[in-house]
């Protein structure tokens, strides 16, 4: 199992690898975590599989992305739980 990213979206694009990872005779036992920074948009992200099985077998491939807030939303969030306990205490002290 291969993952590239491409900056460029290329369809099927190999430009930048992400990881590798061994082939395995278990069954489910592969998984995989990558990070990567992309400030560019689009992109694209390809993921190679090679399937060997022997006989009569079940398959399945779930592959997942997750966003991660920008820092702008985070100082955003920040700022906003700030001002809210500013106010709190400012109320509490006219009290």
């Amino acid at each position: 199992m291969q993952s590239f990213l491409d900056l460029t979206d290329a369809l099927f694009g190999t430009g930048i690898p992400l990881s590798t990872l061994p082939a395995s005779s278990t069954p489910f036992s592969l998984s995989d975590t990558e990070g990567a920074n992309i400030f560019t948009t689009p992109y694209s992200l390809t993921e190679i599989v090679t399937v060997t099985a022997g006989g009569y077998g079940q398959f399945s491939l779930d592959g997942m992305l997750q966003p991660v807030p920008e820092p702008a939303s985070l100082t955003l969030l920040g700022s906003a739980l700030v001002g809210l306990g500013w106010l709190g205490r400012r109320r509490r002290k006219q009290v």
